[in-house]
This record gives C-alpha cells, structure tokens and sequence, in this order.
C-alpha cells in the first residue's frame, strides 16, 4: 500500500494538468504593465520550529521608483516535496500579496512557470489564484537546454519547444530563467524582465533580500 505523502501527491497530480492548461488558454489585454511586483520567500529555523518570510516589491515604471515593500511572516510551512514546490511557497505568498495594493500589474514569482516539468510551476498557480498576469523568474535550469549560454537573451527549449527564455546581463551577473506564468505571452515577460535589468532594477533580489532582514 502507498505511503500517505504518495497517495497525496496522487491526488495532486492532476492539479498540474488542469493549470497547465489554463495558463496557455488565457492572456491579458494590458500591454502597459505599468505597476510590477516581485515575491520570494526565505525561511529560518529547525525543521521542528521553522518559519517563512514572504516580501513583496513593488516597482512603477513610470516613475522609476518602489511604491510599496511588504511582508508576511507565516510559523511552521509545509515542507519541500521536491517537483511540489508551489505547496510550500504558495501560502506565504498568498499572504504578503493580499497586502499589495490591487492596482499592481504583472507578479515576478521566484520560481518557474511553464518551464516545468509539469509546465505548472509556481508561478502558474499564484497567477491563476490571484486572476494577475504572472512571469516564472527563476535563479536555476530545472528542465530544458539553454541554446546560447553567452548571450544576452537565449531560448530554452524543451520537448522541442521554446518553452523560457534565459537573461544573462554583465551588469546583474546573473542568470534568470524566463517562463510564463499566467495571462502573458513568453516575449512580453521577457521585454519586462531585459528592460527592468538593464536599468539595474532587480526586483527579485530585491524581494529576496527584504525576506532576509526581518529575522537576523
């Protein structure tokens, strides 16, 4: 007889299935993007007492400024099932992100988004809880080959599609993995991403360190 921790993971299997499909069936009419959030979650602690620290950033374009910084603490998160992350991240930014003002654009989610092996990640399911258009950007490759590792903006390809894009920039040093998320084309979440870092505007390591300063 299977474990309980795999009979669970059976159930949610088809969860993959079901928002694979509806991230591809959908895109949003804005083309301003104007307001652009970042999210990422840290954690602290033993296993047995272990907490996560959700941030959230918030760039106008417009006005090239960060209009709003919040964080969410969250006791005890569900553990790392590897191939599940969105489990563990998904509460702690459901959190923080209900404390953004609603008016924000287009979410950046640490994390990939159909440049999975399920083409679920996390960032399909913030994108589909929050109804947002939604870009993966992830900090490693877990599945497709990478066409051009030198250059700026490379495909990634896998099971012979474009399914990301990779961002490498001198002046970031290093590399992001591009994927869609929810509600936006894979070309306008790269437009987004190349134009925020190439003003030196890192949202996501932004966010990143937000989530270390609140426990020391």
């Amino acid at each position: 007889m299977p474990s309980p921790s795999k009979l669970a993971m059976e159930k949610i299997n088809p969860l993959h299935i079901i928002f694979a499909k509806l991230t591809s069936s959908k895109t949003s009419k804005n083309e301003e993007y104007r307001n652009i959030c970042a999210c990422d979650v840290s954690y602290y602690g033993t296993e047995k007492n272990r907490v996560a620290v959700a941030a959230a950033v918030t760039y106008d374009r417009e006005s090239r400024k960060i209009v709003q910084k919040e964080t969410a603490v969250s006791k005890n998160p569900l553990p790392y099932v590897p191939g599940y992350f969105f489990i563990r991240e998904l509460p702690p930014i459901i959190s923080v992100l209900r404390k953004v003002d609603s008016n924000i654009d287009v979410v950046l989610v640490e994390g990939h988004g159909l440049l999975h092996p399920h083409k679920s990640g996390l960032a399909v399911y913030v994108g589909v809880f929050f109804d947002k258009p939604t870009i993966g950007v992830a900090k490693s490759l877990q599945v497709g080959k990478v066409m051009v590792q030198k250059q700026a903006i490379s495909p990634i390809i896998y099971e012979n599609k474009i399914m990301g894009n990779m961002i490498f920039l001198p002046n970031i040093g290093r590399r992001y993995y591009i994927s869609v998320g929810y509600k936006i084309t894979l070309q306008k979440a790269t437009e987004i991403m190349f134009s925020l870092l190439t003003e030196g505007i890192d949202l996501i390591r932004m966010a990143h360190s937000l989530s270390k300063t609140l426990i020391s």
